[in-house]
């Protein structure tokens, strides 16, 4: 939250909205099913080559854009590594999955 420069109370009363989890969990499918193809369409299904190849393309697009986006929002870069990381890990799980 202190990275985020959030408020405690901003965050409770925004933290039980049910559109918050249903965009979430339909963000966490599509990104799911893209991987899937990028990774079929590479032939690399396979744990180890999927998890390469979600590695490739988190440091392509996820850490690129998040660093754009956090650096003219003049965020700290802490946020960058937080979230970044939390992504990594996302994309890690799911073509480990996927593999």
């Amino acid at each position: 939250m202190a990275a985020a420069e959030l408020d405690e109370a901003v965050v409770a009363a925004n933290s039980k909205a049910p559109m918050h989890y249903l965009i979430a969990a339909l963000a966490q499918l599509v990104m799911a099913f893209i991987l899937a193809g990028t990774i079929g369409h590479l032939g690399s299904i396979e744990p180890v080559k999927s998890v390469i190849t979600a590695l490739f393309i988190w440091a392509g697009f996820v850490v690129t854009t998040l660093s754009v986006n956090y650096t003219f929002q003049m965020r700290k870069r802490q946020l960058i590594l937080i979230d970044g990381g939390h992504w990594l890990l996302v994309f890690v799980i799911q073509a480990f999955i996927i593999g």
